[in-house]
């Protein structure tokens, strides 16, 4: 997704042809989206729920770094909790936690 600002508007305007376009380089990404046998995102992986999401610019959506654990967060609301993903597996796999969730 290219964007590019209309002249005297905040909205930018859409390159559909490339979903990705406004997403944002990162150091040490945890993963790469790949579309045509091209390099088009980086990923960050949620130390919480062990999903995998694109940092874009300007999206406004809140993530940020889990100041109990260090890790990366995605900024659903079942992550504000700090359990890490391999401690829910663990807990799954003793039958404590019926849900990876």
């Amino acid at each position: 997704m290219h964007i590019r600002r209309k002249p005297y508007s905040l909205e930018p305007e859409v390159d559909l042809h490339n979903p990705f376009g406004n997403a944002k380089s990162v150091r040490r990404p945890s993963g790469v989206i790949f579309l045509n046998d091209r390099e088009v995102a980086d990923t960050r992986q949620c130390k919480h729920c062990g999903g995998h999401f694109v940092v874009r610019q300007f999206s406004g959506i809140q993530r940020g770094i889990c100041m109990n654990c260090g890790g990366w967060t995605c900024g659903q609301s079942k992550c504000d909790p700090c359990v890490h993903f391999l401690k829910k597996i663990d807990q799954y796999e003793k039958g404590i936690r019926l849900v990876l969730r």
